[in-house]
């Protein structure tokens, strides 16, 4: 490595720290939907993107051009609970594209939907219980910070554009006691936009990161 040892650790603490594969959020529509499918995503593949290129010979020169690009499928892991709502979002949302029934296919503009996929922040100790879902530990920092901004957490944001699902795993059963039915959704879009918001300074013992904001709400919820 050409650079130093304290080089690479100011470079991380200036940058808010590394980015963790745990720290993420999926956005779908409606909103009620949103809040269970995010909860119950165990994994996502942010998109990526392809340029396409054509060899192009000029006088003695083998050049590569551009003449497009190419998207590939976003697919996305869910557990699935014991009312298989889950599961049933996404079979409803098939049979919105190939009605099962008569066999017919739907509009386009009445199928597709924009889908969020979001890098939060990563925000030590409570973020950390927040996303691995252990509310004790969080629940006694929460009520002392409600007005928090949930844009503060995100720290990339992309949106999957006129997306919609073309293949939906099968659900495997077996008789392991503990077992925790899952499947696996693959999305097709149109294109795919992104934003970074950078690093903010300002978080004081990481209490400004409003991962605290999700957790409090959860809270409410579970206090009635």
């Amino acid at each position: 490595m050409p650079y130093n040892l304290e080089e690479f650790k100011n470079l991380a603490s200036r940058s808010g720290g590394f980015a963790r594969t745990n720290l993420f959020r999926v956005i779908f529509s409606p909103e009620n939907a949103a809040r269970e499918l995010n909860l119950l995503c165990t994994n996502v593949s942010a998109p990526g993107r392809q340029i396409l290129t054509n060899e192009r010979i000029i006088g003695m020169t083998n050049k590569r051009v551009a003449y497009g690009y190419a998207v590939p499928e976003v697919t996305m892991t869910f557990i699935t609970l014991s009312d298989y709502y889950s599961r049933n979002f996404f079979e409803e949302w098939q049979s919105n594209i190939i009605d099962q029934t008569n066999y017919t296919a739907g509009y386009y503009k009445d199928f597709v939907k924009d889908i969020g996929i979001q890098g939060l922040r990563s925000g030590g100790n409570v973020a950390n219980n927040l996303i691995s879902g252990n509310f004790p530990a969080v629940f006694k920092f929460i009520d002392e910070f409600v007005e928090l901004n949930p844009e503060d957490e995100i720290a990339y944001s992309s949106t999957l554009i006129d997306a919609y699902p073309t293949s939906l795993t099968e659900m495997t059963f077996s008789n392991e006691a503990d077992g925790i039915v899952t499947f696996s959704v693959s999305f097709v879009y149109k294109d795919w936009s992104s934003k970074f918001s950078g690093y903010k300074t300002n978080f004081s013992n990481n209490v400004q990161n409003s991962l605290l904001k999700k957790g409090f709400d959860l809270y409410k919820d579970l206090k009635g």
